[in-house]
């Protein structure tokens, strides 16, 4: 169910966790101001199937730190 492929064939920079034991963060930061967190799995399943939640905020405090997260694990898997 997952699209990796489709974003890298499209030119979208994508990174991989490939270590025995994998990152299971489940958020993502838009522009700098707003950010969405929650038990959504990014697959195709979750998105059609599964019962999933997420919440989207834009409170600068969750932003940061979500993007600070992401840049940390961005780098980790360069």
């Amino acid at each position: 169910g997952s699209d990796v492929g489709k974003f890298r064939r499209a030119g979208i920079p994508v990174r991989m966790d490939n270590s025995v034991a994998h990152m299971h963060h489940k958020f993502a930061v838009f522009d700098g101001r707003l950010m969405l967190t929650g038990s959504f799995n990014w697959t195709r399943s979750a998105a059609e199937s599964n019962q999933e939640s997420f919440i989207v905020s834009d409170d600068p405090l969750l932003v940061a730190s979500h993007l600070k997260a992401f840049e940390q694990l961005w780098a980790r898997f360069a």
